[in-house]
Order: structure tokens, then C-alpha cells, then sequence
């Protein structure tokens, strides 16, 4: 059985980004604002409620600013470029 949803707390969002390429002072911040994002949508994305926290960062660090994020997290994004381009 699928485990249920528990909404997590900042300083699990920060630890997640920061293991997805974040820079730590950028991960603080950028947590503060996820959790407090979807604390006022109860939790849902669009219509549903979400599922899962960890994908839901993923997509929140695809947005943000390259500048916030570390030089390997910079590379593995052009390592992807570079595969697209060469298809």
C-alpha cells in the first residue's frame, strides 16, 4: 500500500534541494517559500493534492534561477542540453 501524504517541513524541502544541486543559503530560502506556497493551497497541485513533496521540489528547482544553483547541478543541466542536442 502506497504510503500517505505528510506535508514536510522546511528544513526537509532545504535538505532536498540541497541535495539536488541548491546552493545551502539559496535552499533556505527557496524552502520558505515552497512550503509556504503550498501550505496555502492546502497542499494541492492545480486540482489534486500532490503526491509527492520530492517531485513536486524537483519541479520548483527547474524554475528557479541558474545563479542559485551549484556548478555541478549547472553541469549535469548542460550534460542533458548537450544529449538533446545531439539526439
Amino acid at each position: 500500500m502506497a504510503e500517505r501524504f505528510r506535508p514536510p517541513s522546511e528544513l526537509e524541502v532545504a535538505r532536498r534541494m540541497v541535495e539536488r544541486g541548491v546552493k545551502p543559503q539559496h535552499a533556505v530560502i527557496e524552502s520558505e517559500k515552497f512550503v509556504g506556497f503550498y501550505e496555502s493551497k492546502d497542499w494541492h497541485v492545480g486540482k489534486n493534492k500532490m503526491k509527492s513533496w520530492r517531485g513536486a521540489v524537483a519541479t520548483w528547482i527547474a524554475g528557479m534561477d541558474q545563479t542559485k544553483l551549484t556548478g555541478q547541478a549547472l553541469l549535469t543541466r548542460a550534460a542533458k542540453a548537450q544529449a538533446l542536442r545531439e539526439g
